[in-house]
């Protein structure tokens, strides 16, 4: 109750930003519509009313892409159904259960993103990725002229902790697919679709799903098997070098934000209590159970293992991933690497991720191109606009 009450004060005071400073910039860069965050939002007073408050907003978009296909307007019902999975999205933000109502939304999420993939412009498959005899669900992003004649690069794709594999990349913006590289997104354990799934997380799954990823696109004709790198924003980002430390096949890696390299039981006693009740529905696990698994996910020991180039995105007053775990993990690293620091910004680099997603993406194309990492190893960068 206590965490409740702090929570709802917070988002009573400033919606929200006042969560996640910020976040609204990131959101938007995530395919959120502006008036969609504000409408959303514009009712709710605390964690409770959001489902709520967002699901009927689904409904409505849902609604219009219905009547637009009818119509035969296809683009249009691809973006409204985008829109709607989306709301749907944040809708389960505040569901910390996996009952016959979550289901429900997922079903209309699902169904959703289905119009999406049919009617839209962007080339997107659904794919199961094999994980300790079950699977975890995928989406595949995939250029253009990616084919057989012309085999690609691709990404394995970690979202973070309040994402699902449905936010990045963005349909209709792909900043990949528009420099010829395909993304494999992975609801990783104890992310989106896999918690109802049961899939929970642990030490070391999410890792063992990306090595499946790898495997999957590596036996695919229209992906280049040498070129197939790593990306994480969030938790994923954490994942995301914990993957290039245990697969050398990767052919680079890219980290945006982090989250569990270092000190967690410490990270967590000083977030929001919203982290460690989303970190418990995640696991299955109660406080005790959770601060020994976060002892236990650390990059510590395992840095120099990382074999492949690797870039590592952070801002500056980043409240998850300090700026000195940051350089900590850089320094250790024995491979070609970067540290990107942006002015400023905090862990959800609000006013930087339209830079940040462009920048990554031109990033893994160079190092598939086979240039250097740049110097210097550690750049200190002012978003555009900033101060």
């Amino acid at each position: 109750m206590h965490e409740r009450w702090v929570m709802d004060r917070l988002l009573r005071a400033g919606g929200l930003d006042a969560l996640w400073p910020d976040v609204t910039g990131t959101l938007v860069e995530m395919g959120f519509n502006l008036v969609d965050i504000h409408r959303g939002m514009g009712q709710v007073k605390n964690l409770a009313a959001m489902p709520k408050a967002w699901y009927r907003l689904a409904q409505q978009h849902e609604a219009r892409a219905e009547a637009e296909l009818a119509a035969g307007h296809r683009l249009t019902a691809a973006e409204s159904a985008h829109r709607a999975v989306l709301c749907f999205a944040r809708a389960r933000w505040g569901m910390f259960s996996d009952d016959a109502e979550k289901q429900r939304l997922y079903d209309r999420l699902n169904a959703a993103y289905d119009m999406v993939i049919t009617y839209g412009r962007d080339r997107i498959e659904r794919v199961e990725v094999p994980l300790d005899g079950a699977s975890v669900p995928a989406v595949l992003h995939l250029p253009p002229a990616a084919s057989p004649e012309a085999p690609v690069p691709a990404v394995v794709l970690y979202p973070g902790m309040d994402m699902i594999k449905e936010y990045l990349p963005v349909p209709g913006r792909n900043v990949f697919a528009a420099r010829g590289i395909a993304v494999l997104v992975l609801d990783a354990p104890g992310h989106g679709y896999s918690n109802l799934r049961g899939i929970k997380l642990t030490d070391s799954n999410a890792e063992r799903a990306g090595r499946a990823a790898i495997d999957l696109l590596s036996a695919r004709d229209d992906i280049d098997q040498h070129r197939i790198g790593a990306f994480g924003i969030g938790t994923g980002g954490y994942f995301a070098v914990s993957l290039a430390a245990s697969d050398s096949r990767l052919a680079a890696t890219v980290g945006v934000e982090g989250g569990f390299f270092y000190d967690n039981v410490a990270m967590l006693r000083e977030e929001p209590p919203s982290r460690r009740s989303r970190l418990r529905y995640m696991t299955g696990l109660d406080d005790a159970g959770l601060d020994a698994l976060m002892d236990s996910m650390t990059i510590s020991g395992r840095e120099s293992r990382v074999a492949c180039p690797l870039l590592f995105v952070v801002g500056e007053w980043d409240e998850l991933t300090p700026v000195a775990e940051a350089r900590r993990l850089i320094e250790a690293v024995t491979a070609p690497a970067q540290l990107r620091i942006y002015e400023g910004e905090g862990h959800v680099l609000g006013g930087a991720m339209t830079e940040v997603l462009q920048l990554s993406a031109d990033w893994l194309a160079d190092r598939f191109a086979g240039l250097p990492v740049p110097e210097p190893r550690v750049q200190m960068v002012l978003p555009v606009g900033a101060a």
